[in-house]
C-alpha cells in the first residue's frame, strides 16, 4: 500500500491481463497508513480483494507489530475497518497465533470473537517460527505449545456446537476451518501442496517465479517473462506445476491435504507450529464430524453452514 499509486496503474490496465478484463486483484495490508476516500472509491469500483492483518486487541496486535513512527498499530487499523465498514465495503481479517496468547488472558476463541466483531470472514494463522524441536522449545516451553494445540480443538469444538444448535445468528467463519469441513464433507482431493502450482509472480526485473517464497532456479519460470514464448512460457509452467505434486514431496504434506490453507514446500518442518496446527485441525474436525448423522438436523445445519460461509459478501469479489 505503500507503492498506491503503481497499484493503481496496474489494476487500471488490467485488460491487458484479460481479454475480458476478468482478471482479480488482492492486497493484503496491515492498514496501518489512513485510507483516503480515493482509496476506498478505488476498492469498490475495482472489486478489490482486502485482506487486512490483525492479529487480536490491542495488546497481542501491538506485542509484535511496531511501527517505526512509533505510532499504535492497533489503533491504526481499526480506524480503517471504521472506514471499510461504513462504505459498506467486504474485507477479511488475518491473525497470527504465536506464544503471544500463552502469556495473556486471551485464547483462540477470544481471538475468533474479537475478529467477528469486525468481519465474518476471517483467518486464523498459526506462526511458522514456533518450533518444538530442543533448541527451540525447551521446559515451559513445550507446555506452551501443546497449549495452543488444546485452545484450538476447544474453538473447533464451540464452532460445531453453534452449528448443532442451528442458531444461524451466531455463526462465525474462520476460513481454515470452514476450507477444512468442505474438504472432508465432499471429500474434494489437491494434487498439489500449495497453491503456487495455479500462480505465478512477477518481479521488476521480469524474473517469474512460481512463488515469491519459492525463489530458486527450482522453480524458475522465465528470465524475462516479457520476451517469452507463449508455447515455451506454457510448457515451463506445467513442468514448475509438476513439481508441486504431493508425490515429490514426504508423505507427511499428504497427511494434511484436507486443511484449507496451504503448506509452503520451503517449510519441509513437521515438528513446527504451523505443521502441527493443521494436522490438529484435520483431526479435531474429523472429531466433530463423526458426531453429526447423516440426515439429521444437525447435518443439514452443518451444510447450511459451509454454504453460507461461502456465499459471504466478501467472496463476491472472488
Amino acid at each position: 500500500m505503500l507503492k498506491f499509486t503503481l497499484l493503481k496503474e496496474v489494476v487500471e490496465q488490467k485488460e491487458k491481463f484479460s481479454e475480458d478484463s476478468s482478471v482479480k486483484f488482492a492486497f493484503t495490508t496491515n492498514a496501518y497508513d489512513k485510507f483516503d476516500q480515493s482509496m476506498l472509491d478505488f476498492f469498490v469500483y475495482n472489486r478489490i480483494i482486502l485482506n487486512i492483518s490483525l492479529d487480536g486487541p490491542e495488546e497481542i496486535n501491538n506485542a509484535s507489530r511496531l511501527a517505526k513512527d512509533r505510532g499504535n498499530c492497533f489503533k491504526n487499523v481499526i480506524k480503517n475497518l471504521e472506514l471499510l465498514r461504513k462504505r459498506g465495503f467486504p474485507f477479511a481479517l488475518i491473525a497470527v497465533v504465536d506464544d503471544r496468547l500463552t502469556d495473556s488472558k486471551f485464547t483462540i476463541n477470544d481471538i475468533s470473537d474479537f475478529l467477528y466483531t469486525y468481519s465474518p470472514i476471517y483467518k486464523i494463522e498459526p506462526s511458522y517460527i514456533l518450533d518444538r524441536g530442543i533448541n527451540n522449545y525447551t521446559g515451559n516451553r513445550m507446555l506452551r505449545f501443546d497449549k495452543l494445540l488444546n485452545q484450538q480443538a476447544v474453538f473447533i469444538d464451540d464452532i460445531f456446537i453453534k452449528i448443532a444448535s442451528l442458531d444461524e445468528g451466531n455463526y462465525t467463519y474462520e476460513n481454515n476451518v470452514l476450507l477444512t469441513m468442505k474438504n472432508i464433507i465432499y471429500n474434494e482431493h489437491h494434487d498439489f501442496i500449495c497453491s503456487a502450482a495455479k500462480s505465478i509472480t512477477i518481479f521488476p526485473n521480469k524474473r517469474a517465479y512460481s512463488c515469491y517464497n519459492l525463489i530458486s532456479d527450482r522453480f524458475l519460470v522465465s528470465k524475462d517473462i516479457s520476451n517469452e514464448d507463449t508455447e515455451i512460457l506454457e510448457e515451463t509452467l506445467s513442468q514448475k506445476q509438476e513439481i508441486l505434486k504431493f508425490s515429490y514431496y514426504p508423505n507427511e504434506y499428504k497427511l494434511i491435504e484436507n486443511f484449507g490453507g496451504d503448506y509452503c514446500p520451503l517449510e519441509n518442518n513437521f515438528d513446527s507450529f504451523a505443521y502441527l496446527y493443521r494436522k490438529n485441525m484435520i483431526e479435531n474436525v474429523k472429531r466433530n464430524l463423526r458426531d453429526i448423522r447423516s440426515g439429521s438436523a444437525e447435518h443439514l445445519s452443518l451444510l447450511n453452514y459451509i454454504d453460507k460461509g461461502f456465499t459471504n459478501r466478501y467472496f463476491y469479489n472472488l
